[in-house]
């Protein structure tokens, strides 16, 4: 389990495993609410699920309830979430790679300056 600011990238990665409890996810997610209030313009937390599939489901629940702010977390309008692994839930979007949620982030990132 981690949390990474990518160098010189708005794009925030955080990693799970299923050895998590609800509280190490909560500091996670704080950690990386931490990390993206320091970075202007839009940014892309990359949510890595691939070592939690047996946790996996209660996690996106989880993250997803603290970004609408519903359990009193600090919301960041900036934010949006990407996940890896294997997340069955429209409302976000998910690849089965850490490449490719990079390569999608990026992507997003470099949009509007085109």
């Amino acid at each position: 389990m981690a949390v990474i600011r990518l160098s010189n990238e708005p794009i925030i990665v955080t990693s799970f495993d299923d050895t998590m409890d609800e509280r190490q996810v909560i500091d996670l997610y704080m950690q990386s609410i931490k990390m993206a209030k320091a970075i202007d313009g839009p940014v892309y937390r990359v949510i890595d699920l691939r070592e939690a599939p047996e946790s996996a489901k209660w996690i996106v629940s989880a993250v997803g309830e603290m970004a609408r702010g519903l359990s009193g977390a600090a919301v960041v309008p900036n934010l949006a979430i990407v996940f890896v692994g294997d997340v069955v839930q429209s409302e976000y979007q998910s690849f089965d790679t850490l490449e490719a949620a990079l390569e999608y982030a990026r992507a997003q990132v470099a949009e509007p300056a085109r």
